[in-house]
């Protein structure tokens, strides 16, 4: 178990936050511009599994936070240690302290609060934050105010109870491009073809679908190599596939949906 006072570790890193001219709105602190991270990554891989990334692809590799709190409460306790490790990748996703639907609403914000200083103690260490946009009920959206608005952003399901962003979640993305207006939506984990195309049509942006580690470890080979064209679409038995096809060489050339018959997707 952790020995961590949470809000002793927010006291001290709200005060060195002030000390460095880092600003906070409605709770929360705020991202500089400065600090994001504006391209578009060949990989990403959560924290804990940095280790499978090859050394060729490190640094053009995000690592996400998306794990369970427990496995995130000592990435708190270790910040300082932490960073000399993320300094060797692209960038890191937001932090992913989780504030649930029904969760109390003063803890969501104290979870989205944790998030934000977290953020911000890593940009002013130099490492660059691809804002994460998953956050409480439709009371905290508001709070992802802690992002400039205009910024790439990454979505996830994963972890989330019945998969996919149907209901709730689906229609929260589309709340959440409305109010961040983000140039770029990434997303980790599946996405059906009825989703894509429905935040495709309402957000009016593509949205780049990266598949979560475990069944990145089904593809044969790696589905993120520089000047391969990528379809990063699989069979899960369940029809729900990653629908994005990209190609990558020194910059991102083609973005579009994937077409294919879903009886022949690989």
């Amino acid at each position: 178990m952790i020995n961590l006072n949470i809000l002793k570790w927010l006291d001290n890193r709200i005060t060195y936050l002030k000390n460095n001219n880092i600003k906070f709105n409605s709770g929360v602190a705020i991202l500089e511009k400065r600090m994001l991270y504006n391209d578009i990554p060949v990989e990403v891989e959560p924290y804990d599994y940095r280790n499978d990334v090859s050394d060729e692809n490190k640094k053009k590799t995000v690592l996400l936070f998306y794990m369970d709190d427990r496995r995130l409460l000592p990435r708190l306790k270790n910040f300082e240690n932490d960073i000399q490790e993320m300094k060797k990748y692209a960038a890191v996703s937001g932090f992913d302290m989780s504030a649930s639907i029904l969760m109390l609403r003063m803890r969501q914000k104290l979870c989205m609060l944790i998030n934000s200083v977290y953020n911000c103690c890593l940009g002013l260490a130099g490492i660059k934050i691809l804002p994460n946009a998953r956050c409480g009920d439709f009371g905290t959206i508001s709070l992802l105010g802690m992002y400039p608005k205009g910024c790439n952003i990454i979505i996830s399901n994963h972890g989330c109870k019945n998969h996919g962003f149907k209901y709730y979640g689906l229609y929260q993305t589309i709340y959440i491009n409305d109010f961040l207006k983000p140039k770029q939506i990434f997303s980790y984990g599946n996405v059906s073809k009825k989703e894509y195309k429905f935040i495709n049509k309402k957000c009016k942006n593509n949205i780049i679908v990266f598949p979560d580690h475990r069944k990145k470890r089904q593809y044969k080979k790696s589905a993120y190599t520089i000047g391969t064209s990528i379809n990063a679409s699989f069979n899960n038995k369940t029809g729900k596939n990653c629908y994005c096809s990209f190609i990558l060489q020194d910059k991102l050339i083609e973005i579009k949906p994937l077409s294919f018959d879903e009886k022949e997707a690989c």
